[in-house]
């Protein structure tokens, strides 16, 4: 079982590696590989901003596993590219989602990314649309518990 702590800069390493792995980049908003100095400065921003919270994923053992974030009402989760498809994507969705204390969250799943739409569809979350966002289709998925 997973629980969830606050991110630090000290956790930029990890977060990078989340996202610019191959798979993530493939399904993210942004395809573009992020060099680690502008990830560590957009990092730095958002962890002064009151309306963003990253969450690490953590195991009982303090192994960091992946991250949670809310952006006002929008949720992405990423889990570490050695540790996917172990069933942690839907613990961090849950548990983000519940650090939210809202039923309005929303999340945007490109298409073809069966894995998170599966993931979502466990925790609550329903489709609701397929949207163009910077050139890319989207679904939308709100938070229906």
């Amino acid at each position: 079982m997973l629980s969830l702590r606050s991110a630090t800069t000290g956790d930029a390493q990890f977060l990078w590696e989340c996202r610019n792995d191959d798979m993530a980049l493939r399904f993210s908003g942004s395809t573009e590989a992020i060099p680690y100095a502008a990830h560590c400065r957009w990092l730095a921003s958002r962890l002064r901003d009151p309306d963003c919270q990253i969450y690490l994923g953590v195991t009982a053992d303090g192994t960091r596993v992946g991250y949670g974030r809310l952006d006002q009402r929008t949720i992405s989760v990423a889990v570490h590219p050695v540790l996917r498809r172990l069933g942690f994507a839907s613990q961090l969705i849950a548990l983000t989602t519940q650090e939210a204390h809202s039923t309005g969250m929303i999340a945007w799943i490109r298409p073809e990314n069966a894995a998170s739409k599966r993931a979502f569809a466990s925790c609550g979350y329903q489709y609701t649309v397929t949207e163009s966002q910077n050139g890319q289709l989207v679904e939308r998925w709100d938070f229906s518990p």
